[in-house]
């Protein structure tokens, strides 16, 4: 099992809840896998594929695991 499926389990046994919450905002676990689902998405699009090295450079943002969940699910492997 990689983190991806982890986290998809989570949500099939506990549902939606607050992932996080950041400036105010709260996010929610269903909110996170939506949208790295769309980033992996998007990826795959560009030509990012299983085996692949994507580097990730942001400021410690919610989209930072969005993105790395997003780049695991491909297969793809993440350089912070």
């Amino acid at each position: 099992m990689n983190l991806v499926e982890l986290a998809e389990a989570k949500i099939r046994n506990y549902g939606e809840y607050v992932y996080a919450v950041f400036e105010g905002r709260k996010i929610t676990n269903l909110e996170m896998e939506s949208t790295s689902r769309k980033l992996a998405a998007a990826l795959k699009s560009l030509g990012v594929k299983r085996g692949d090295r994507v580097i990730v450079q942001m400021p410690n943002r919610p989209e930072v695991f969005q993105s790395f969940g997003a780049i695991w699910r491909i297969g793809a492997a993440v350089v912070p």
